[in-house]
């Protein structure tokens, strides 16, 4: 009977946390906590509940979720450690994430990408993600993989630092990445944010096999920002040319290009992006 009641108010649990139905679901996990000694949540249902906690911004629920998880003994399981830290991030209380962070024993890739992804999405804490992503590469024990490149690059961009660029570069070119499209498609993004396009972005770009409509329009974006009009809708022409079918982003970065040349030029580059 005891293993029943923990089976199904645990299923019902978690099905109301994939439904979305968070609050409905922490009321219920209260309840169960509270009403049935027996009951005794395995962590994928301390994981779905601190996903609820995080979509309802209710970082004081995940807090005492966190002293439940450590009370229970579950916090060498890395599903559980993860969706703390999700939780904590989601909740804007990076202290605690790192905090936690710090205590982890061992981390695998995504335990790194998770941290390494929630400093970056705050403009406040780009350093920390450098550093982060540095201690990530000296460990040794989870090596930063295309997503961990494809995270850090933007920050790079960000913070203007092309030698910071440079050296993830030689990682990327060392580690194999170079010609996945996740990781050429953030180099090609930092070489242009950065101001140095014409070489080492078209360097990359040429080097992906696989090249999405993303990569396309990051390539086309560089040289509009650095004013290589020509080059920005010679690459255009190329991309109808080929297989892959352009987007909205990339049709509104080469508008401008129409627009910089004489009336007659300018008409029949509209006809090319219209067609």
């Amino acid at each position: 009977m005891n293993r029943m009641v923990h089976i199904t108010w645990g299923s019902i649990v978690r099905s109301l946390c994939l439904d979305a139905r968070h609050s409905d679901a922490l009321s219920l996990f209260h309840r169960c906590l509270k009403g049935y000694e027996a009951f005794k949540p395995d962590y994928t249902v301390l994981a779905a509940i601190l996903k609820s906690c995080s979509a309802l911004l209710a970082p004081k629920l995940g807090t005492s979720l966190h002293s439940y998880v450590v009370k229970q003994g579950h916090v060498f399981c890395q599903v559980t450690n993860q969706g703390l830290l999700n939780m904590y991030i989601k909740c804007g209380m990076l202290d605690d994430c790192l905090r936690l962070f710090d205590e982890l024993n061992h981390c695998d890739p995504v335990t790194w990408n998770i941290v390494l992804s929630g400093f970056s999405g705050s403009n406040k804490c780009d350093s920390d993600v450098m550093r982060v992503f540095k201690m990530m590469h000296s460990s040794g024990e989870a090596m930063p993989n295309s997503i961990s490149v494809a995270i850090v690059l933007p920050v790079c961009a960000r913070l203007g630092d092309l030698d910071a660029g440079l050296c993830v570069h030689g990682y990327v070119f060392k580690s194999g990445f170079q010609q996945d499209t996740l990781g050429g498609n953030a180099l090609v993004s930092m070489y242009a944010k950065c101001g140095v396009v014409s070489r080492d972005a078209y360097a990359v770009f040429e080097d992906i096999v696989h090249k999405d409509v993303v990569l396309w329009s990051a390539m086309i974006a560089g040289l509009v920002e650095s004013e290589l009009v020509e080059d920005a809708f010679l690459l255009f022409s190329s991309l109808v040319k080929g297989p892959t079918k352009s987007n909205y982003a990339t049709v509104a970065n080469i508008l401008p290009v129409c627009a910089s040349y004489d009336k007659s030029v300018a008409y029949r580059c509209g006809r090319q992006i219209h067609s």
